[in-house]
């Protein structure tokens, strides 16, 4: 396209990559947005390759081992020389806004591109190509602009079905060896007859009314998975890391919260806790208490402790949905049930994309208190019908005098209190109704024993 301009933005270039020498772990925020091919400016495709080639190989990059790499390969004066690739770091507008100059840098890439669209148009219409034969040539270009990363297009079913014989293969020859089905195994027995395991991209909703225990219930699978060896992460919205710390301890140890709280321990409890930090200690559980976070945020995060386990993580639980909030557009802010929305689908995105189940809280809407059993039902989902939608599978946690108390560690003496597990979604299985057993001083939950029925 002689004498025409083409569109870039050499700062938000230098911005990205300034960005990301200043603070590598910037690059968990930006990896799923830009590619090579959307930087204009040679060295800067040069440069950022360079980046990407050394981050997944599981290293760290810098400004040393990136210009290192590029001595290497004898790269170094085609990406502007080693003063040049230092000066990157000078005057970087914000670090915080990386994401926007990578959107920035991404939008003025399609403008190319469909510039390009347009001077193939120009010259084969100018040869005399006929209307049919010009809209089928530039159509899949035009297709590919639209799309943008997100190449997933219609698969022809044969190529898929070797894929799924191997993946059936790969779970029976895992089911003879271990007795056990492939995936996250809850801890709940009779659950485990309707769900024999979460499977990684599943998202998982567990809803119920506040005060009736989906943190507790929550903490019970991750502390449960986690000592079969599962690497667990936790985003607490609601919750600080001190407390989700003691729930753990005194859910291990059977000890009671409110005690350990007050401080009011007895020697034997007190050894119980000591034991109890003992066998926790070398567990893999990551707690992050963010009260702010977005689907982007939780990506970034994710994406880093997968790396930094080797590429092993093996569940994500998110307290709770309702707490989260997402980059709206102007038009659209208000729109609190668009904002869950796109909250929920991006968790299911992410679920897919790094292959591992979420097992997301959510509340539920104030119409269950107006029927006279209390029982929850899929339309009870606070704020977006979307989240049914979503979802893999729906439970709700329900107490029949829901309407009169909530659970807490010592609103009666007696010592358990039983809890209806209602399976109301299950996209690869049966619904179903399950009882568990709220242990409340320690606020864990179990599955019901025959003897306790």
């Amino acid at each position: 396209m002689e004498n025409i301009r083409l569109p870039y933005n050499e700062e938000a270039e230098r911005g990205v990559l300034g960005a990301l020498f200043l603070d590598p772990e910037n690059i968990f925020k930006i990896s799923h947005i830009i590619e090579v091919e959307d930087f204009y400016l040679t060295p800067h495709r040069i440069i950022f390759s360079i980046i990407l080639e050394i981050f997944e190989e599981g290293k760290h990059f810098d400004l040393i081992t990136v210009k290192n790499r590029l001595q290497e390969k004898g790269l170094l004066e085609n990406a502007g020389g080693d003063i040049y690739i230092s000066s990157l770091v000078d005057n970087v507008p914000m670090l915080k806004n990386i994401e926007e100059y990578a959107e920035i840098i991404v939008d003025k890439a399609k403008v190319r591109k469909l510039m390009s669209v347009a001077e193939k148009i120009l010259t084969e219409g100018s040869n005399d190509t006929p209307s049919k034969h010009l809209i089928s040539l530039v159509e899949k270009d035009l297709f590919e602009v639209a799309i943008g990363r997100n190449k997933d297009v219609l698969k022809l079913l044969k190529d898929g079905i070797v894929d799924v014989i191997s993946s059936i293969e790969e779970r029976r020859d895992f089911y003879l060896r271990n007795k056990s089905t492939q995936g996250i195994v809850s801890p709940f027995s009779d659950l485990n007859r309707f769900i024999p395991a979460f499977q990684p991209g599943e998202l998982v909703i567990v809803a119920a009314r506040p005060s009736i225990g989906k943190t507790s219930f929550a903490l019970s699978m991750a502390l449960d998975i986690a000592k079969k060896g599962h690497v667990v992460s936790i985003f607490s919205l609601e919750m600080p890391f001190d407390q989700i710390a003691l729930r753990l301890l005194c859910m291990e140890g059977e000890v009671n919260v409110k005690a350990a709280r007050e401080g009011s321990l007895s020697e034997a409890e007190y050894n119980k806790l000591v034991q109890a930090a003992n066998a926790l200690e070398n567990l893999k559980i990551y707690v992050d208490d963010s009260a702010s976070l977005t689907v982007a945020d939780l990506r970034a995060k994710l994406q880093k402790l997968k790396m930094d386990n080797d590429g092993k993580l093996d569940l994500v639980l998110v307290d709770y949905l309702q707490l989260m909030h997402e980059k709206t557009d102007k038009r659209e802010m208000g729109n609190r049930a668009l904002e869950v929305s796109q909250i929920s689908r991006g968790l299911k995105i992410l679920a897919k994309d790094l292959h591992v189940p979420f097992i997301v809280l959510s509340q539920l809407n104030r119409a269950i208190e107006q029927r006279k059993d209390a029982q929850p039902m899929l339309s009870d989902l606070r704020e977006s019908g979307s989240i049914e939608q979503d979802a893999d599978i729906v439970m709700f946690l329900h107490r029949k005098d829901t309407k009169k108390v909530g659970v807490s560690e010592d609103d009666s003496k007696i010592p358990f209190k039983d809890i209806d597990l209602i399976v109301a979604k299950n996209r690869n299985g049966p619904i179903a109704r399950v009882k568990l057993l709220f242990h409340k001083s320690c606020t864990k939950f179990v599955s019901m024993q025959p003897h306790m029925v």
